[in-house]
């Protein structure tokens, strides 16, 4: 039987960047059948025949139905792949490995999770957030490695994780995957806004079972400014 791994966008007036967006998605090169689901809430700018023209499987609500964790749950539910990729309608996959990598990730380690990835700032972001964004990933593995986290609950292991919460706590859902197992058992947050954050209690709850992996270099996301100055307030 064969695999299924679903890319996960939701959308409301992406049409700037969703044809590009999408297209990254389609030339992705990976041993699975992939399915586009995009969920938007109430586009006026051409995005859904935009997501039409991809082949993507599409599922409105109303705007006011929208929240940024309660969404990716009903995004979860409607899928079909056990692993499901997330990115926002502006981030766009950098190259035709990026699903591939973020699958890699989960036979890292026993047990993985999630798998997050960095940010790559378009170029005509400013030199400024680029170097912000490289400092935030490098938190990871030294921004070159991937890192595979789960809490360690001995006496330093827990002194490691109050040191540094955030750590252990970052993903951001516009680049990442889970597996359908974890997600079940801690399914996002419903919350309007930065429910990346709200998520910190995957790590506690499924470790040591489960794990969290970070590359830092190889599945990207290009983003555009605007949306770097939000992950970097979230961050």
């Amino acid at each position: 039987m064969t695999r299924i791994v679903t890319v996960a966008v939701p959308v409301l007036n992406g049409a700037e960047y969703l044809d590009e967006v999408l297209s990254a998605v389609r030339r992705q090169i990976v041993d699975a059948e992939v399915e586009l689901l995009v969920v938007d809430s109430g586009s006026t700018d051409g995005s859904l025949e935009l997501a039409r023209r991809h082949a993507a499987r599409i599922h409105e609500i109303p705007q006011a139905e929208f929240s940024h964790g309660g969404t990716r749950n009903l995004m979860m539910e409607l899928a079909r792949g056990d692993h499901v990729a997330f990115l926002t309608q502006d981030a766009t996959p950098a190259h035709d490995r990026w699903l591939g990598s973020l699958l890699e990730g989960f036979e890292s380690a026993p047990c993985v999770g999630a798998v997050f990835g960095p940010h790559d700032a378009r170029p005509e972001a400013s030199h400024v957030l680029k170097a912000e964004m490289e400092r935030h990933f490098a938190n990871w593995g030294g921004g070159e490695e991937v890192d595979v986290q789960s809490l360690d609950r001995s006496p330093e292991g827990l002194a490691a994780y109050r040191a540094e919460p955030w750590r252990f706590t970052f993903l951001s859902s516009v680049n990442c995957c889970l597996a359908r197992e974890a997600w079940e058992r801690v399914p996002f947050r419903a919350v309007p806004y930065a429910e990346g954050l709200a998520r910190s209690g995957l790590c506690e709850s499924l470790s040591p079972r489960r794990a969290r992996v970070a590359f830092p270099r190889l599945p990207l996301a290009r983003l555009p400014p605007a949306l770097l100055r939000r992950v970097q307030r979230a961050a």
